[in-house]
């Protein structure tokens, strides 16, 4: 903690700037937890934008998002619905999935469509 004219200023956990950003240790698209307490005056505005790519690479374009499909978690409403398969997010590529076509045994790209169901991509 530093103090400015009296006023009490904490530190970036990252970098020297002022912490001045409400941090979400625990990435939202991961789920709502009960008691979940966001962490004030620990990280800069500029450190959070940061990690919140990393916490959407993380969800969208990582396992989590193999999971979140499988499990059908849609996320929430204001968000733009993004098929991993199709695109990637925050600069990732897409989740790939290879199987063989039982008919002509060559391989083919899928996409997971809920469940333990998965389709050829379009």
């Amino acid at each position: 903690m530093v103090t400015v004219w009296g006023c009490l200023m904490s530190k970036c956990i990252y970098c020297s700037n002022e912490a001045n950003s409400l941090e979400h240790h625990l990435p939202r698209a991961l789920g709502n937890f009960k008691g979940y307490v966001p962490l004030t005056d620990r990280v800069c505005s500029d450190c959070n934008g940061k990690c919140k790519l990393l916490d959407e690479q993380l969800c969208r374009s990582g396992i989590e998002s193999f999971f979140r499909t499988y499990l059908g978690s849609t996320g929430r409403k204001e968000h733009q619905k993004v098929n991993t398969f199709y695109r990637g997010s925050a600069g990732g590529g897409r989740l790939e999935m290879q199987g063989t076509n039982q008919q002509t045994g060559n391989s083919v790209l899928l996409e997971l469509v809920g469940g333990n169901q998965a389709k050829g991509l379009a």
